[in-house]
C-alpha cells in the first residue's frame, strides 16, 4: 500500500490541490491562506511546495495531502486513499483481510460497490433532468415552488422526480444495469411519482434516495427511503453533511433537524451548517460522526408529539456521547423549513436565543411545577438532576448544579444529597478531563513559539506583554520575563550575553526553531501569530485549571464530602473570574 500512497502523492501538486479549497497567495518560498480548519483574520495556513506539505500555525494542523483530505473531508485513511486514487488514476491493490478491497467489496449477491455508485449517480442525474424539463413532472415543480425552493437550490441538491416504475427501469436497462444490480441498489424504481432527494456520503457520492409524495391524496407512505444497501448505512449516514461540513468547521456549530426539507431550506436561508439523519432515528454512530466536525450541536425538532419524541431520543444519545446539545425552540405548528419560509427573522431569533439543554429543561420544569413550595422544588430537582448527573465533565456538572440551586432557591448541600440517591445507571462514571495540549498533539508549546517570534522580531517586545507572564509555565516564565527586559539598543547576540544560563539556552533554542518554522514571516504576520499563540496559551492554562478542579471535585463527590465539593466549586468560580479579568 505504501507504494500506492507514494504514487498518488507523486501525481498531486499540493499547492494546486489545496487551492481547490483555500485561496492561496505566494509568501516567500511558501503559499499562505486563511486556515479552513479554524476561524482567523490573518493568514496562518502555509503550504510548502518543496516539501509537499501544509501547516497551520494557528491551530497546529499539518501534514501531507492525505492529512489534508482526511481533515477537510472528514474521512478515514482508506476513504481518503480511495478518493485520491480515483482522482489520480492510480489502481489500488486489494487490501481487505479476505483479499478484496474493503472499500469496493462486493455484496453477497456479487454486485460491486462501484456499480451501485454508478447506478445511483446515473439515476440521480436522470431524475433531476426529468424534474427540470419533462411535462410529467409539472406537479412536482409546482410542489417545490409552493415550498419556495429556488432554481439554484434545486440544482445544488440535484432534486429530481421519479417517473412511473417502467420508465425508471427502461432508463437503467438502457445503461446495462442488470436486474440484480437494481435490486442491490434498493430498487430505485419504487420511488415512482415522488419528488426525490439524493442522499450522499461524506465525499458527495450518491448512496440512496428519499422520495416524498407531491399531493396528500397520493397512495403510499408520505416518505419512502432507499433500504439498507452495501453502500447506504442509515445509522451512519447524515443527510447534508457533505455540503455542510466546511461551514460546520468554520463556525464550529451544527444544527440538527428532522427532515431533508428542513436541511435544504435552512441552507437556502444561509444556515449552511444544518444536517439531518437519513430515514432512521438518531444513533450513537451519527453523533460520533458529527463530533468529527463539531461537538456544538443545536437540536431543532418539530413541536408535535413525534418531533418531541425524536428530540428526547436525540438528547439521550447525545448525552451518552458526552455532548450537551442546545435547544432551538421553534414556533408551534411549524418545522424549521416553515419558519425560514414564513418567518425568517423569527427563526434567526430562535437560533440566537437557543439554550443549553440543561437550561431549557430547568425552564420547562419550573414552568410545569413552579417553585412555590418544597414539594414543587423537589419535583423540579427530580426532573432535572438525572440529566445533570449524566454530564461527564465534572466542572460542567458543577456549573449546572449551582445554576439549579440558584433557580429553585435551595442549598447546594440539599441538591448534592439528592444526587447521592440517584441510581448509578442514570449517572455514568466521570471521565478524567484530558489535557488540551496533549489532545491537540502540538509539536511545540505556545511558550516556545512565542519566545522564538519575539527573539526574531524585537519590535514586538513591549511592556503590555507582561500581563501574560502568568500563563507561562515556570519552565518558560523566567525566559519570557528576561526577554521582555531586552534593551532594544542591543543586538540579539549582545542581549543573550547578559541573560541567565537557563534563559540563554531556552531563548536560543526557540530562536532557532522560529527561524525554521516561521522562515517567511513578515513583521505583520509574526504579530498576528503572537496574538494567536497567546490566545492558545490562555486557553491551555484555563483547561489545565479546569482539569485540576474537575479531578478534585470528582474525588470529593466520590468520598461524599459535600462541604468540600461546595467549597471547590466556589473556589473554582473565583479563580476563573480572576484569570479572565
Amino acid at each position: 500500500m505504501s507504494n500506492e500512497v507514494e504514487e498518488i502523492k507523486s501525481k498531486i501538486e499540493i499547492v494546486d490541490f489545496i487551492q481547490k479549497y483555500v485561496p492561496l497567495k505566494k509568501a516567500g518560498i511558501n503559499y499562505a491562506g486563511l486556515c479552513p480548519f479554524h476561524n482567523e483574520k490573518s493568514p496562518s495556513f502555509m503550504v510548502n511546495p518543496e516539501r509537499q506539505s501544509f501547516k497551520c500555525f494557528g491551530c497546529d494542523e499539518g501534514g501531507d495531502v492525505f492529512n489534508f483530505v482526511m481533515k477537510i473531508e472528514g474521512l478515514e485513511f482508506k476513504e481518503a486513499l480511495k478518493m485520491l486514487a480515483e482522482q489520480t488514476g492510480v489502481v489500488l491493490k486489494p487490501f481487505g483481510r479476505d483479499g478484496r478491497d474493503a472499500i469496493n467489496r462486493v455484496s453477497t449477491d456479487g454486485v460491486s460497490k462501484t456499480r451501485l455508485y454508478e447506478l445511483n449517480s446515473f439515476i440521480a442525474r436522470a431524475w433531476h433532468q426529468i424534474l427540470l424539463k419533462h411535462p410529467s413532472a409539472q406537479k412536482a415543480r409546482d410542489y417545490l415552488a409552493r415550498r419556495h425552493l429556488t432554481d439554484q437550490t434545486i440544482q445544488e441538491w440535484q432534486i429530481g422526480f421519479a417517473p412511473p416504475q417502467e420508465i425508471t427501469r427502461k432508463l437503467l436497462n438502457s445503461k446495462k444495469f442488470t436486474y440484480n444490480e437494481q435490486t442491490s441498489a434498493g430498487n430505485p424504481s419504487r420511488l415512482e411519482n415522488r419528488v426525490v432527494f439524493p442522499i450522499s456520503d461524506l465525499i458527495g457520492k450518491v448512496v440512496g434516495f428519499t422520495g416524498r409524495i407531491i399531493s396528500e391524496n397520493q397512495d403510499g407512505p408520505k416518505y419512502w427511503n432507499t433500504p439498507e444497501t452495501t453502500i447506504f448505512h442509515k445509522g451512519k449516514t447524515i443527510f447534508g453533511l457533505d455540503k455542510a461540513k466546511r461551514e460546520i468547521r468554520q463556525k464550529d456549530q451544527i444544527i440538527l433537524v428532522e427532515g431533508q426539507m428542513d436541511v435544504i431550506m435552512l441552507h437556502q436561508a444561509d444556515f449552511k451548517f444544518a444536517v439531518a439523519t437519513s430515514g432512521t432515528a438518531l444513533s450513537a454512530d451519527h453523533i460520533k460522526l458529527l463530533k468529527r466536525f463539531s461537538s456544538n450541536i443545536s437540536v431543532a425538532f418539530d413541536q408535535d408529539a413525534a418531533g418531541q419524541k425524536a428530540a428526547w431520543r436525540a438528547l439521550e444519545i447525545a448525552f451518552a456521547e458526552d455532548v450537551v446539545p442546545e435547544i432551538i425552540v421553534t414556533t408551534a405548528g411549524q418545522d424549521p423549513a416553515d419558519m425560514v419560509t414564513n418567518d425568517l427573522e423569527g427563526w434567526k431569533k430562535a437560533f440566537e436565543n437557543r439554550k443549553s439543554f440543561i437550561e431549557w429543561i430547568i425552564d420547562q420544569s419550573i414552568q410545569d411545577f413552579g417553585v412555590v413550595d418544597g414539594a414543587a422544588k423537589k419535583q423540579v430537582a427530580t426532573k432535572v438532576l438525572p440529566w445533570i448527573t449524566r454530564i461527564i465533565n465534572p466542572v460542567e456538572k458543577s456549573h449546572w448544579i449551582a445554576e439549579l440551586t440558584s433557580r429553585i432557591h435551595v442549598s447546594e448541600d440539599s441538591i448534592l444529597e439528592m444526587i447521592k440517591h440517584i441510581p448509578q445507571e442514570s449517572a455514568p462514571k466521570t471521565k478524567t478531563v484530558t489535557d488540551k495540549q496533549t489532545e491537540n498533539n502540538y509539536d511545540h508549546s505556545p511558550e516556545v513559539l512565542i519566545l522564538g517570534l519575539l527573539s526574531r522580531f524585537p519590535k514586538l517586545v513591549h511592556d503590555d506583554l507582561k500581563k501574560y507572564s502568568q500563563y507561562f509555565s515556570p519552565e518558560y516564565r523566567i525566559s519570557f520575563d528576561e526577554l521582555l527586559a531586552w534593551d532594544q539598543k542591543k543586538t540579539f547576540d549582545q542581549y543573550l550575553k547578559n541573560v541567565s544560563p537557563q534563559a540563554h539556552k531556552t531563548i536560543s533554542e526557540a530562536h532557532l526553531l522560529s527561524s525554521e518554522q516561521y522562515a517567511s514571516f513578515t513583521l505583520e504576520e509574526a504579530q498576528a501569530e503572537v496574538i494567536i499563540l497567546i490566545s492558545r496559551l490562555k486557553q491551555l492554562a484555563r483547561e489545565d485549571l479546569k482539569t485540576t478542579y474537575a479531578n478534585k471535585i470528582a474525588e470529593a463527590e466520590r468520598l461524599g464530602q459535600l462541604n468540600k465539593v461546595k467549597e471547590l466549586m466556589n473556589e473554582f468560580q473565583n479563580v476563573i473570574l480572576h484569570k479572565d479579568s
